[in-house]
């Protein structure tokens, strides 16, 4: 998420972040007004309603090829 798309005053985890500790914390503390956007649900099990899975994001070819999926990646259609 660009970060000048994020509100003010609303906390931003991401994986760079001390995601077991901030993930934990944000989830918990605020869990009714917490929305997850994540590409694996999996890891969101306990918190399935405040999940929206979005699309994961393919760059690299070699993205791709690890991933096992089809098609080109990003940067082969050149976006």
């Amino acid at each position: 998420m660009a970060p000048q798309l994020v509100a003010e005053g609303v906390k931003q985890v991401s994986a760079s972040s001390n995601a077991s500790k901030s993930r934990g914390f944000c989830v918990q503390d605020r869990e009714a007004v917490a929305v997850i956007l994540d590409d694996s649900s999996s890891v969101w099990a306990a918190h399935i309603d405040n999940l929206l899975t979005v699309e994961r994001y393919v760059f690299f070819p070699s993205s791709a090829r690890q991933l096992r999926l089809a098609g080109p990646s990003l940067l082969e259609l050149s976006r």
